[in-house]
């Protein structure tokens, strides 16, 4: 590793964290006049192996084309997801590396998002970045968190995960992490001070 080793380590969560409003279904739905329905469906099945990055997005998206016989670019997944910055996560993330404790992010994710994150500036606010299409497996599979504290050289005692997902809270403290459940910043940084800015 790089970085002086600090004492404790916290995972933050992208997704519904750090970004909000991430799905951009209902916007591929209304351009295209897709049934959203139908559509959710079939994303909901193949996202985990895009995630993983097993399935390619640009394959994925003629796979939709064929299914509502509609032409869709290729950039499909780019130009339809416009996130934004939840208000008070930047702040919260920089008063917890202030404290010394070393930040890095922990998200599902996929190429063309990663694309769209990567250009708002969001990955500067932490020290690495951990994305599940690199990585080859996304939340809540063990492997995941055990891959992220491996490469930082830490112990689950050691570790703090921030997540919007219930199921992924309870995979990273079923491995020993003390993980948080996102809400707001303003709650956020209350349960933190509890664990790591004490």
């Amino acid at each position: 590793m790089n970085h002086e080793k600090a004492k404790r380590l916290c995972i933050f969560d992208i997704g519904n964290v750090v970004l909000g409003d991430i799905d951009m279904l209902e916007a591929v739905s209304e351009r295209y006049q897709l049934p959203y329905d139908q559509l959710k469906e079939d994303y909901t099945h193949y996202l985990y192996p895009m995630m993983d990055g097993v399935l390619d997005v640009e394959l994925y998206i003629r796979h939709l084309s064929f299914l509502f016989n509609v032409s869709l670019p290729n950039d499909l997944f780019e130009v339809t997801f416009n996130p934004f910055v939840v208000r008070g996560v930047a702040e919260l993330i920089s008063t917890v590396r202030d404290t010394g404790v070393r930040v890095v992010a922990g998200s599902n994710t996929f190429a063309p998002h990663e694309k769209v994150i990567r250009k708002m500036g969001v990955f500067s606010l932490f020290d690495r970045v951990y994305l599940s299409h690199h990585m080859g497996i996304s939340k809540p599979f063990p492997g995941f968190f055990s891959s992220v504290m491996e490469q930082e050289g830490y112990q689950p005692g050691q570790v703090v995960f921030v997540d919007d997902l219930k199921e992924n809270i309870e995979a990273a403290s079923a491995l020993g992490m003390k993980g948080v459940l996102f809400h707001q910043a303003h709650d956020t940084v209350e349960e933190l001070s509890r664990h790591i800015l004490a």
